[in-house]
């Protein structure tokens, strides 16, 4: 049974039923990772955790449009990481500020110095 919120590090604590093969003994105690799979038609923008003003629970960043920091709403989804999946609030080719957030205020000039894809 999945946990209905997350705990103090955004974590979600599972159940997940393993069949036992007899190849390897599974004893209590023992802790596993789990990755999931998904289609890749279901590829959705995935920005750097260090992103988010303040932290990901904040659900806002900077993007630069025509040289000026604009601070956007988002909707964040799963949490990869170091990386976390944006269902809405960004477009394709939105340059997002991922360092300096806390020099910036919404409308303040800026020159990009390194701009990675």
């Amino acid at each position: 049974m999945a946990a209905y919120k997350a705990d103090q590090s955004l974590n979600f604590p599972i159940e997940v039923e393993v069949d036992n093969n007899n190849t390897v003994n599974l004893k209590a105690g023992m802790y596993g990772t789990v990755e999931f799979n998904y289609n890749e038609g279901d590829k959705k923008l995935i920005i750097p955790r260090t992103a988010f003003v303040g932290s990901v629970n904040n659900n806002k960043v900077f993007v630069i449009e025509n040289g000026i920091a604009k601070m956007k709403d988002v909707v964040s989804g799963r949490i990869l990481g170091e990386e976390v999946e944006v269902l809405k609030g960004l477009k394709t080719n939105d340059i997002v500020v991922i360092t300096g957030q806390i020099n910036l205020t919404d409308g303040t000039n800026v020159t990009i110095l390194n701009k990675t894809i």
